[in-house]
């Protein structure tokens, strides 16, 4: 007859431990916004548990020519953490932070404290710059792991500033994965390291950062501007550059038109494969910012091998 109550007992008991133990309700989280995917990927794998991460822009969609949607204003509203590249990149952000601005939330900035690379503009004489040129410099520092390391750390003080209740669980998951980046880092260095072809040709300047920190050189970008078609020219310009380096494949990206890749590729007798500067949650083996970048350097080293 005690059997009963003792499993009773027991039950209950493990019941209001797993109560302790359970993960937090949504209302209890963070709410983070990220504007691209990596971002969104290294603030979720610094919060764990205690935030709740959305990304502005889609995958498959360009940062470039990103418009924001009534959808993204209304999920903006709840964001108490925004983090964004800047040094122009999102060129519409002052847009949805005005909108929330009785609650402004805190902003951490990828490329604060960086060391931009200036942008080089080959126009033509008498044209136009196109409207969302990067007068800052070079956005795109977070192809960079090492600064990804600096970014992640900038986000932990975030959210230990934000939430210093659990500081302790942010402050030992920035630990880990910022071990996870210096191994990276090395794992990216050592396979750079034995490339026979050091010159690339990619479809816009989204890997000077990679390319500065791994040795490598940019020679010719297809489309230097967003939008911006290469005029003939200027494709004439890049095969010789292709001829001259022994370059063997020419980069494109899944958010851009391919065509003008292509024709580049088939006149130079050269392959076209695909870096992704972005990735996604539903793209297997570029859904987390350390998958993505393994899944570029496969790309790159087999151009360059």
């Amino acid at each position: 007859m005690r059997r009963p109550a003792i499993t009773i007992v027991l039950f209950l008991s493990l019941g209001l431990l797993w109560g302790c133990f359970s993960p937090p309700s949504s209302n209890d989280k963070v709410k983070v916004t990220a504007s691209i995917f990596p971002l969104a990927d290294i603030a979720a794998s610094v919060g764990g548990d205690w935030v709740e991460v959305q990304v502005l822009i889609p995958a498959g969609a360009s940062p470039h020519v990103f418009e924001p949607t009534p959808e993204a204003f209304r999920q903006f509203a709840k964001t108490r953490l925004f983090v964004m590249v800047g040094a122009g990149l999102e060129f519409w952000a002052q847009e949805l932070i005005a909108a929330v601005a009785d609650e402004t939330p805190a902003v951490v900035r990828a490329a604060d404290g960086v060391q931009l690379i200036q942008m080089t503009a080959h126009q033509e004489e008498g044209s136009e710059p196109h409207l969302h040129d990067h007068g800052l410099g070079n956005p795109h520092v977070w192809l960079d792991p090492m600064v990804a390391i600096s970014l992640a750390e900038n986000i932990g003080q975030a959210l230990m500033h934000l939430d210093p209740e659990h500081s302790q669980e942010y402050g030992e998951h920035l630990t880990t994965y910022q071990e996870q980046l210096r191994a990276l880092d090395e794992h990216i260095r050592e396979t750079a390291g034995q490339f026979r072809i050091k010159e690339y040709v990619a479809f816009h300047p989204a890997w000077s950062y990679f390319a500065r920190r791994y040795g490598l050189v940019e020679v010719g970008v297809i489309q230097e501007s967003p939008g911006r078609e290469p005029t003939p020219k200027h494709l004439q310009s890049i095969i010789r550059t292709i001829q001259d380096h022994g370059i063997r494949a020419v980069f494109a990206e899944p958010q851009f038109n391919p065509s003008a890749a292509s024709v580049l590729a088939s006149e130079a007798n050269v392959r076209v494969l695909i870096l992704d500067p972005l990735g996604g949650p539903d793209l297997p083996g570029r859904d987390s910012y350390i998958g993505l970048m393994e899944y570029n350097l496969k790309m790159i080293r087999e151009a360059m091998e």
